[in-house]
């Protein structure tokens, strides 16, 4: 729990599990997009290994993204500011929900993709065998939804930042540091509590 002098900020904050799995999803997720965005500029050898290797990684972030929402399902979170408006309100949960669908619905289905080219997930000291025959038309359906769900994550998680700075520099109300690490908020520049919207 976080305390603050401005009655508009809220005063809670996430714990830090809640934190940890946020950043550290977050990161991941980044090395995804770069890994995805970039497979086509090296050579077929480095190429395939760095499909295995997303494909890997990607599976472990679906197992980071389950073991987060059931975090939230048992700890909740801090409720927003009370001067926070309902259709502000609104379109934070409606936020939250669709981030949950598309970090579930994309890894599900890169990992579709994966089998439904008859291939399996390398996990180093063992390989989880694709339980489907390789099927060039399925494939090419996990591939799309694959594709359009990381561009639309990606797009989303832009406007997510984009939100949160406002928060902190247009409205002044606490609710960017609630998910900030303890030893981050000094890093942060503090907006003039005069400028808060009440």
């Amino acid at each position: 729990m976080t305390m603050s002098t401005n009655p508009h900020e809220s005063t809670a904050s996430y714990n830090a599990t809640a934190k940890f799995l946020h950043w550290l999803i977050a990161l991941a997720l980044v090395v995804q997009w770069v890994l995805g965005l970039t497979f086509d500029y090296f050579a077929r050898p480095t190429k395939l290994a760095l499909i295995s290797f997303h494909a890997t990684f990607g599976t472990i972030i679906l197992l980071l993204v389950l073991a987060r929402l059931l975090w939230r399902l048992k700890s909740g979170a801090p409720g927003l500011p009370a001067n926070v408006p309902m259709l502000m309100r609104l379109a934070s949960h409606g936020t939250q929900v669709l981030f949950y669908l598309l970090l579930l619905i994309v890894p599900l289905a890169g990992l579709g993709l994966r089998f439904a080219r008859g291939v399996g997930i390398n996990f180093v000291l063992f390989t989880l065998p694709s339980p489907l025959a390789a099927n060039k038309t399925l494939a090419h359906d996990f591939a799309r939804v694959h594709g359009l769900g990381a561009y639309t994550l990606l797009a989303l998680a832009g406007l997510h930042i984009l939100a949160a700075l406002y928060h902190h520099y247009g409205r002044a109300d606490g609710v960017l540091q609630r998910m900030l690490p303890a030893s981050w908020t000094p890093l942060l520049p503090t907006p003039d509590d005069s400028g808060a919207r009440h």
